[in-house]
């Protein structure tokens, strides 16, 4: 039973400026400046191929005319040699149309793709901070592709639409003037009749767009937040709210092409009936005597080929419809305007010095308001201050007290509404933005890595940097030790945001690109939060020369990073509340002070008598030799694509088959339908060609007037059936489209994490959006054609062996030729369009990457390179397709020129047949138009051969992620008889060895500890020391190679993982926050809770008080990943998640580094009373937070190397006592006592 639709929501929808939907045409014709005369050309080798199609078969009626009147066979022979070199000719044209539309539509996509992410560039954060990757990534990639069908075939049919059917009536004129009169009008009422739909068809699109883009930004968010969501045990309710947003697509889509499959009836009707009434009419007017037979069998021969380039056109209109609704998202985006722009004419000329000196004077900002949002508070209130050249500020205060805010003014990301931000003497507004952020480096609190190598990611800040720069680079950052120990070194990919590395690792890497660009203004916004005590000393001593000659901004919660600053300003609410030296500040037992108590009070130490001096000499301790570092963890080989050619059609014809089983009832309709509708056409032809014989031969007028009634009737029948055979297949095909979504995200939330680590967003999106629609060709228009076309040719070659034998052997090659020509030309079509689907997921990829990394992208001028990266790629993929074009170009020539001579072997065959008196001359027009009419079944599954080699290979694509092995999944479950586990701890490892893929060294060897109830447990030790791959463990995102994690006393593996995750709550250290409500955000832990609940588990995360400050309070939607609150608040938010779930073990994964002094001593307090009763475990760089565990773990390099409570540690001054001492080395630099105890 499938879920209910999705509740309608705008502020789901994406977010639009109103583009009007009868614009987009005229818009988007204005984008093909340049390509203007390849369309003409397109165009007029349409026309040409029209032109010669319809001579072919106007020949073709003369010499049938001439046969039927008993001519002799040499006589009609030239007419027969005349139409051989005609089927070659529109062969040729038909595929230099095809090849000319495929590479125009590649240059207007690459020129499109190009265009839009440039408008990205220029809009900024500050104009997308309240879009969604899904949208921009439908809009960059997905509806780009699906204007392939405007640029490249519907605008030069849409010519030849209009003009071919001038050109046939002028021809249909000189032959007869009433008969052309007619097909005129009949003409007109295709063209023009499916404009009575397009008012609403505009409507139903948009409405089936923004469908469309909800459920791929949603996607974007559930993938990237499974982790998350699985932490939480609400993988499987995510899926059904995916599978209520499908549905609601499903039933979008079924609203568009009810309109469109009405019009199509429609247009289907006039061209049959157009076709069928001349016909009938000329009949008449022969048997009367004022037609002669010549005419007539024109007339039969051209039938429904006068309305082709109609027709044509007519099945393109609904591929455009929805190019047009998506190209309504595609404008969206452009009309949306920066907020922050460029002067016409900057103060500073190109390529002069500008001095590093900062001032704020009086600067107000506020966020712009979300889009059906409430208004926001001030972020910043008259903010004033300056650096001078050289000089360093930090910048201090309570989380979303504006800090980062700053940071993003000066980046210009954003412009202040009040006052005014300088560099150099210069507002910043009358600067262009590459010059301001040219004279900066910045390290973010939120670093993005992207999916590349670590020498990639280095080179973002410099492009010519060398080998030995990258080295320098890193080993000032503290990370050159551990990028060396990576399986390539320098040459290893990182993964999508970096998630193969650990977040001190990112976090190094990020640093160490800061000092490459060596930009003369530095910024550090939270640059060490993720980082160990000993490493951070290393890299603050980096740093600290680095400053030097720089102008500095250090944002920072801990308080030792702020000592090497020369001035100290205080943020609280957006307001300067203090300003001055660090020591000053001190002394005046103001704001900065208090936060300096708090954090000297957090790392105070309860017992002098454990005293440990400290060195002079920072303890450094690199990653052991032979170990390779967390990156490890997923595996330093992406999740590969299989070899195009590992699937072959068979295969993956048969699977996309099975999944037709459900749906069994429509698709035996289908196939009634299809047979039906094939028995009709065969009828049309049939009756068509009895009419045109009788209407020659004396005598036989009640038989014509009986045909002519009929053949108009089987003509509406036939295309009454047409519709409905339409109609209930696509019902079918999108219903299953539907189920397939459902099961890609169900099947990707089992795999996940581990197979996501291998992926990317954009390519799974890519799967979600584009492979599964290009499936619906096979459901819609394969199974019941290919069906009919089993049939419909066995029967004419019945009715022609009832004749002569020999006629329908000479048919029997050119079927077989036709049936299978997509198989013996397509082997190479198919291996393409493999290559094809996969590279469009890698444009997905690098889209996403690219948007969601925008603030690196700006922050380090590096949008023209990236803009060349999305170049090349769309190069690539245009590439494959003009070559896939090209290929499906001669095959579609080939089919119809084999089509062609198949007929014209027929009707010469038949014809010599008749004067040789084997056959009668007035059968010869049923015959010959049977053998026409039974190619028309095949030609069909041929005319799709584009769709059909896609969807195959978009099924491989999808059936690899269903045929990947999952890595972990559920046991039988806790038996009831197991016993009670009070006297078990509540987790232990046992002996557990793992490494994340076999060959590489292990992330953990030989681990064993336990955790009872009412216990906490410190996990300690440097950056990628294997402390997170514990907390994943323990939540079974992975199982260990050797050992065993017992929880309840019980083998972790005999759990239903959503039971044994329901027993944990869980920080990590990436935060996912979803693009929903901050009630909804927090009530994931326990969709069940209270509101009251809710607010409880935010007053003990310290969040109450910033979230009543927000627009809607609980009720305010957040943007993306949280972009919208800092990380404080983001790790608050996270924090009352875990408190709301209330489980026996609680998991803590830094889960405070984000935190100031007095909101960290508040939430410890909580966090202090959540434990009670519970197994806590706390995985820590700040060793402060941790002092007062019942045992702390020590792992260095995967391995245990001490365990004991902190007295104990410190006593035996090992690796627990030299961590220490690194940071109470830092500690020292504010005035914390130096001491541990």
């Amino acid at each position: 039973m499938r879920p209910s639709p999705a509740r309608k929501s705008t502020a789901m929808t994406a977010p639009t400026n109103g583009t009007a939907p009868a614009s987009i045409p005229r818009r988007l014709f204005a984008q093909t400046d340049g390509v203007r005369g390849r369309i003409a050309l397109a165009a007029g080798f349409g026309l040409l191929a029209s032109a010669s199609g319809v001579l072919r078969l106007s020949v073709q009626g003369v010499a049938l005319a001439d046969l039927f009147a008993g001519k002799p066979f040499g006589d009609v022979v030239p007419w027969l040699l005349a139409v051989v070199a005609l089927p070659f000719l529109r062969l040729t044209f038909i595929t230099l149309q095809q090849l000319v539309g495929h590479e125009t539509a590649a240059r207007m996509k690459v020129r499109l793709r190009g265009r839009i992410y440039a408008h990205l560039l220029d809009l900024g954060p500050g104009s997308l901070g309240t879009r969604r990757t899904g949208d921009v990534l439908v809009a960059a990639v997905e509806a780009v592709e699906q204007l392939d069908i405007y640029f490249g075939r519907y605008l030069p049919q849409l010519v030849v639409s209009f003009v071919a059917p001038v050109g046939i009536f002028l021809l249909m004129a000189w032959i007869d003037l009433p008969s052309a009169l007619l097909f005129l009008a009949f003409a007109a009422l295709a063209l023009l009749a499916p404009n009575l739909f397009r008012t609403r068809t505009n409507v139903t699109s948009v409405e089936r767009r923004r469908a469309y883009d909800d459920l791929a930004a949603e996607f974007v968010d559930a993938i990237q937040g499974l982790p998350t969501l699985k932490a939480f045990g609400q993988g499987a309710r995510t899926g059904k709210d995916l599978a209520r947003r499908s549905w609601s697509l499903f039933e979008a889509t079924m609203s568009v092409l009810a309109l469109n499959i009405a019009e199509g009836g429609v247009s289907n009707v006039a061209m049959l009936a157009g076709a069928a009434v001349t016909l009938a009419w000329g009949a008449v007017r022969v048997e009367a005597g004022d037609l002669g037979l010549a005419p007539l069998m024109i007339l039969l021969f051209l039938g429904v080929e006068v309305f082709r380039p109609i027709r044509e056109l007519r099945q393109l209109r609904h591929q455009n419809l929805l190019a047009m609704a998506s190209a309504i998202g595609v404008f969206d985006l452009f009309d949306t305007r920066p907020v922050v722009t460029d002067p016409a004419t900057s103060a500073v000329p190109a390529g002069k010095a500008i001095e590093p000196v900062i001032a704020l004077r009086d600067v107000t900002f506020t966020y712009p308001r979300a889009t059906g949002g409430t208004a926001r508070q001030p972020a910043l209130t008259g903010v004033s201050f300056a650096v001078p050249a050289g000089g360093s500020l930090a910048i201090v205060g309570p989380s979303g007290a504006g800090k980062s805010t700053v940071v993003s003014l000066l980046m210009r990301f954003f412009d202040p509404q009040g006052g005014t931000v300088m560099i150099g003497g210069h507002d910043l507004r009358t600067m262009t933005r590459a010059q301001v952020r040219d004279q900066m480096a910045l390290v973010s609190q939120d670093t993005w890595l992207f999916h590349g190598t670590v020498a990639d990611n280095l080179r973002v800040a410099r492009a010519d940097a060398s080998d030995a720069d990258l080295v320098r680079a890193c080993t000032a950052a503290g990370a050159h030790a551990f990028v060396s120990e990576l399986p390539a070194g320098y040459g290893t990919i990182v993964g999508e945001r970096g998630l193969r590395l650990s977040g001190g690792q990112r976090q190094r890497l990020a640093i160490a690109r800061a000092l490459l660009k060596d930009a003369p203004i530095l910024i550090l916004d939270e640059a060490t939060s993720h980082v160990d005590a000993e490493n951070e000393a290393i890299i603050q001593t980096a740093l600290a020369e680095a400053m030097r000659g720089r102008t500095t901004i250090v944002i920072a919660h801990r308080l030792s990073t702020v000592s090497q600053c020369d001035q100290v300003v205080v943020l609280d609410r957006g307001q300067v509340v203090e300003a001055g030296t660090p020591a000053d500040l001190r002394q005046r037992d103001g704001a900065f002070a208090r936060l300096v108590a708090a954090q000297e009070v957090a790392y105070a130490v309860e017992d002098s008598a454990d005293f440990v001096p400290v060195d002079a000499t920072p303890v450094q301790s690199p990653t052991e030799p032979g170990r390779v570092a967390s990156v490890s963890k997923v595996g330093m080989t992406a999740v590969a694509e299989a070899d195009a050619d590992d699937a072959g059609v068979i295969e993956t014809g048969w699977r996309l088959l099975q999944l037709v089983r459900p749906q069994w009832v429509r698709l035996s309709i289908t196939l009634a339908a299809g047979i039906l509708g094939a028995a009709a056409s065969v009828a049309l032809g049939v009756t068509s060609g009895i009419l045109a014989g009788a209407a020659g031969v004396p005598g036989m007028s009640d038989t014509v007037a009986t045909l002519a009634i009929g053949v108009p009737v089987i003509a509406i029948v036939a295309a009454g059936l047409a519709w409905y055979e339409s109609w209930i297949s696509h019902d079918m095909a999108y219903r299953l489209l539907c189920e397939m979504r459902i099961s890609l995200f169900a099947r990707l939330e089992r795999l996940a994490p581990a197979y996501l680590l291998g992926r990317r967003t954009g390519d799974l999106t890519s799967m979600m959006t584009g492979d599964i629609e290009t499936v619906e060709s096979f459901f819609a228009h394969a199974i019941a054609p290919a069906f009919v076309a089993v049939l419909v040719p066995g029967f004419a070659l019945a009715v022609l062996a009832a004749n002569s034998w020999v006629l329908a052997l000479v048919l029997v090659p050119f079927l077989i030729a036709v049936g299978f020509s997509p198989y013996l030309i397509g082997s190479r079509t198919d291996r393409i369009g493999n290559r094809l689907r996969a590279q469009t997921g890698l444009v997905n990829a690098h889209v996403a990457d690219s948007v969601q990394g925008l603030r690196e992208v700006l922050a380090y001028s590096y949008g023209t390179r990236r803009l060349a990266e999305i170049t090349r790629q769309s190069e690539a993929l245009t590439s494959l397709q003009v070559a896939y074009g090209r290929q499906l170009g001669f095959q579609t020539g080939m089919i119809e020129g084999t089509q062609a001579y198949g007929g014209l072997a027929v009707l010469a065959f038949g014809g010599w047949l008749s004067t040789q008196g084997t056959i009668r001359a007035t059968d010869l027009p049923l015959l010959t138009m049977l053998a026409f009419t039974c190619f028309g079944p095949i030609a069909q599954i041929s005319q799709v051969a584009k769709e059909l080699q896609g969807a195959f290979g978009s099924g491989r694509r999808l059936f690899r992620v269903h045929d990947a092995p999952v890595a972990v999944d559920d046991g039988p479950g806790v038996r009831t008889d197991a016993g009670s586990p009070a006297d078990h701890p509540a987790i232990e490892f046992d002996g557990v060895t793992f490494a994340y893929e076999p060959g590489l060294p292990p992330a953990l060897a030989d681990v064993s500890f336990a955790i009872r109830a009412g216990e906490t447990v410190a996990l300690v030790g440097q950056s990628g020391a294997g402390k997170s791959t514990v907390a994943h463990l323990a939540l079974r995102f992975w199982d260990p190679q050797v050992g065993m994690i017992r929880v309840a006393g019980r083998d972790a593996r005999t759990d239903i993982l959503d039971d044994l995750r329901g027993r944990m709550a869980v920080v990590t250290q990436d935060i996912y926050l979803f693009r929903r409500t901050v009630r909804e955000n927090i009530r994931l832990a326990r969709p069940e809770a209270t509101d009251a609940d809710v607010e409880a588990a935010c007053r003990r995360a310290q969040a109450h008080q910033f979230i009543e400050a927000l627009p809607d309070g609980y009720d305010t939607r957040l943007e993306e990943r949280g972009a919208s609150l800092s990380g404080g608040q983001r790790q608050r938010l996270a924090l009352a998640r875990a408190l709301l779930r209330e489980t026996p073990i609680l998991i803590l994964d830094e889960a405070t580094s984000h935190l100031d002094a007095a909101n960290e001593a508040s939430v410890r307090d909580a966090l202090v009373a959540a434990s009670a009763g519970r197994a806590v475990l706390i995985i820590a760089h700040r060793l402060s937070t941790i002092r007062n565990a019942d045992r702390i773990v020590v792992l260095h390099a995967g391995r245990i190397a001490e365990v004991g409570t902190h007295a104990d540690l410190m006593s035996r001054d090992g690796a627990y006592a030299n961590l220490m001492k690194s940071q109470m080395r830092q500690d020292a630099r504010i005035g914390a006592p130096v001491a541990a105890g």
